[in-house]
C-alpha cells in the first residue's frame, strides 16, 4: 500500500461500509521489519481484531504520525498489557 495520507481515507472508508471499525496498530521494530516502524490496519467485527493486508513501513515514527494525523485518525497510547513492540494505535 501506498503511505500517502489520501489512501488511509479510502481504506477506513472501505472498512465502514463493510461495518468494520478500523484502527492502525504501530510496531517499533518487529520481527518481519527490524529495522524501522510499521503500522498494520486491523478491523474488528464480529471475531474481535483481524489484521488486514494494508501496512505502511517507514524508518522513522514522524512520518507516519504525520500521514495519520493528516487522514485526520486519533491517536491512543498504548497500554500496559499490550506486546513491547506496540507504540500507539489510531483510530
Amino acid at each position: 500500500m501506498s503511505d500517502d495520507g489520501f489512501e488511509i481515507v479510502i481504506v477506513q472508508a472501505e472498512a465502514a461500509k463493510r461495518s468494520r471499525v478500523s484502527s492502525w496498530i504501530v510496531y517499533d521494530r518487529p520481527t518481519d521489519y527490524p529495522t524501522g516502524f510499521v503500522a498494520r490496519m486491523f478491523e474488528v467485527h464480529g471475531a474481535g481484531p483481524q489484521p488486514t493486508q494494508y501496512a505502511i513501513r517507514c524508518m522513522e515514527l514522524d512520518p507516519i504520525r504525520e500521514k495519520f494525523s493528516r487522514a485526520g485518525l486519533v491517536r491512543l497510547p498504548c497500554d500496559d498489557g499490550d506486546e513491547p513492540q506496540i507504540i500507539e494505535t489510531w483510530i
